[in-house]
C-alpha cells in the first residue's frame, strides 16, 4: 500500500522552470556581458538556484543573488498558477490518509515565493529544499521515509527530469516521471525506464488512485 507521495515542484506542481532559466539569465548577464543560453544553465541544474548562480558567476554571487529574486518575483506572473489539476491531487491524496511532501531542488527562498503565489503555503505534510552545493533529492526521500518510519515501496516519488529518475532508484522508491510541461525530456525519460510516465495531471490522478487503492 501506498501511504507517502512526494512531489519535486518545477514542472511538476507548476510551469516554474522557464521562470528559473529566465531569471538566471537576468541575473547574471551583467557581470557576464552575455545572455546565457538555456543549455548553459541547465548543465549547473542540480544543485539550488543559487547553486547555480554560483557557478556561473561566483565573484558576483551575492548580488547576482539580489537580483535573481527580484527577478524571480517579478516575473511569476509567466506561472502564476499551478497545473490545472494539481491541488485536487493533492486534496484526494489526503483524503484518503496519503502523507503529501514536496522534495524539491529549489532553494527554501524560491520554494516559499512560489508556494506562497500559488496559495499552497500549508498544503504539504512535509517540504524538503534543496543544497547551495549538490541534488540532495535522494537524501531528503531517505530522510522522510526514516521519520516517517516508512518502507521504500510504500512511498511515491513524482518529478519531470531524468536526473529524478536517477534519485528515486539510488534509494529504491517508486518514480512516476510527469511530461505535461514539455517533451523535451521523453526520449532520455524513456530510456531511464521509471515505473509510470504520465502525459497529463488528469492521467497522473487516475494513476495514483490505483496505487493508494491497492
Amino acid at each position: 500500500m501506498i501511504k507517502a507521495v512526494l512531489f519535486d515542484f518545477d514542472g511538476t506542481i507548476g510551469d516554474t522552470l522557464p521562470l528559473v532559466v529566465k531569471a538566471i539569465q537576468q541575473a547574471t548577464e551583467p557581470f557576464l556581458r552575455r545572455t546565457l543560453s538555456y543549455d548553459e544553465i541547465a548543465e549547473t541544474f542540480g544543485p539550488s538556484e543559487e547553486g547555480s548562480i554560483l557557478k556561473l558567476v561566483p565573484k558576483h554571487y551575492d548580488e547576482a543573488c539580489k537580483l535573481f529574486y527580484q527577478y524571480y518575483i517579478a516575473g511569476h506572473e509567466m506561472c502564476d498558477t499551478p497545473y490545472k489539476g494539481i491541488i485536487e491531487l493533492i486534496e484526494m491524496l489526503k483524503k484518503y490518509n496519503v502523507l503529501v511532501g514536496l522534495v524539491t531542488g529549489k532553494s527554501r527562498k524560491t520554494t516559499d515565493i512560489s508556494l506562497k503565489k500559488y496559495n499552497m503555503t500549508d498544503i504539504f505534510d512535509i517540504v524538503k529544499t534543496g543544497s547551495l552545493q549538490k541534488s540532495v533529492k535522494d537524501e531528503c526521500i531517505k530522510q522522510i521515509l526514516q521519520k516517517c518510519s516508512l518502507q521504500s515501496q510504500e512511498l511515491i516519488y513524482i518529478g519531470d527530469m531524468p536526473s529524478d529518475i536517477d534519485s528515486a532508484r539510488k534509494i529504491d522508491v517508486k518514480i512516476v516521471s510527469v511530461l505535461y510541461a514539455t517533451l523535451q525530456n521523453e526520449v532520455a525519460i524513456k530510456a531511464k525506464k521509471p515505473d509510470k510516465i504520465c502525459y497529463s495531471v488528469e492521467e497522473l490522478t487516475d494513476y495514483l488512485k490505483i496505487q493508494i487503492k491497492k
